[in-house]
Formats: C-alpha cells, structure tokens, sequence
C-alpha cells in the first residue's frame, strides 16, 4: 500500500496521490451558512412572561418539593417549562413559547392572560387532593409525611377552590 500523499512514477510522469492542493474553491450557488429547517419544525413565537403572586402554602421553583411531586402529574419537560418561565419572569427575559403550555394551564400552573401573554406563579402550589390522588401509592406516603400535621394538602385544596 502506498502512501496517500507519495508521488508516484509511471512512464515519466509523476502522479500525486490524495485531495486536490486548490483549497480556495468556491462555494456551490445558492448555498448559505445556516442550516435549513425541517419541513416538520414548527416555529414558536417568543413572549416574555409575566408573574403573579404566590400564596403562603407555595414552594419556591427550587424546592424539591416540586420535582418529586409534580413530575408524575404533568411530567419532567413541563416542570421544566414551568420553571423556565418562572426565571425569564422573574428576570424579564424572552423565551419561546413552552411546549407543554397546555398542560400547565390545565393543572393551574401557568394561564393566557386576556392581553396574550403567559403569567406563571412566583411560587410553585402544592398539589390538590385530586392530584395527590393520582400518583403512585409511594410517593402518597410520602407526600402525606412531607406535609405537616396541619394536613396542608386540605388547605392548598381550600385555597385553590378544588374539593376534598
């Protein structure tokens, strides 16, 4: 096997083996530096969200209160999108419209206000009596030991107009 870059000689001439030395060619027209879409992409417009007030019985975005409990309501890339909202609120920030918008505003965590934008809570709600129904029978125990003995799961479903 020869070496890719050696000359080599047949019949007096020399033959250089391996790529073209012009590395100035020119680009193929039409061609642009971006990539282009997918015909399936679909383009999400930016907003920038706004907050409303939270209520005594809310955890902070950073609780782990929010991923242990809230994940197996809505799931993980929705409380992603609910925590992301709530920092570009907080900072002012733009961001693409969430993906899991739909779900959020369906369990209380993010809504359309009547001028077009997206308000999320400062503060994460703890999950109503409904919705602690509907995990697992581990993470019920768990919640139910997370919880003081006031049972704080009545009073959030108090405070947020579900029932019992």
């Amino acid at each position: 096997m020869r070496n890719a870059s050696a000359p080599s000689t047949s019949g007096g001439r020399t033959h250089t083996f391996g790529p073209p030395s012009s590395v100035g060619a020119s680009r193929s027209p039409g061609a642009t530096d971006r990539r282009p879409i997918r015909r399936t992409a679909i383009a999400r417009d930016v907003i920038i969200p706004v907050l409303l007030p939270g209520t005594a019985t809310d955890f902070a975005p950073t609780d782990p209160y929010v991923r242990k409990f809230w994940i197996p309501i809505v799931g993980p890339g929705a409380v992603a999108d609910v925590l992301r909202l709530t920092a570009a609120a907080r900072g002012g920030r733009p961001l693409r419209i969430p993906l899991h918008l739909e779900i959020l505003a369906k369990e209380g965590l993010a809504a359309v206000t009547p001028h077009g934008r997206i308000a999320v809570p400062e503060t994460i709600p703890g999950l109503t009596a409904r919705q602690v129904r509907r995990l697992p029978p581990s993470l019920r125990v768990a919640h139910q030991r997370t919880l003081p003995a006031t049972d704080r799961v009545h009073a959030i479903a108090t405070a947020r107009g579900a029932t019992a």
